[in-house]
């Protein structure tokens, strides 16, 4: 992900909180991350959250059964994504 790219923009879609809400944390599963990483996403600091080795060392964001606000708050956080990727492809050619 590149969520550094548009951090600003969450912020000030006020997106952050639909984000932090669905942060996995680290429950010692067997996948290698135990205890987990803390980390800093979107000014606001985590501890233990799940990075497991069958994950490559992503930090998971899990909707479960999101409401009409999640779905929309999520569609918005995958075209920010889509747009920092495409920029990063036009960056190389």
């Amino acid at each position: 992900m590149n969520m550094g790219e548009y951090e600003d923009e969450i912020i000030g879609e006020n997106l952050q909180e639909l984000v932090w809400g669905g942060l996995w944390r680290c429950k010692a599963c067997g996948n290698g991350c135990s205890p987990g990483v803390d980390k800093t996403m979107l000014k606001k600091e985590f501890k233990s959250l799940c990075h497991g080795i069958f994950y490559a060392n992503r930090n998971w964001i899990w909707f479960y059964d999101p409401d009409e606000a999640a779905v929309k708050g999520t569609k918005r956080l995958l075209e920010l994504e889509k747009r920092a990727r495409e920029a990063k492809v036009r960056k190389r050619c």
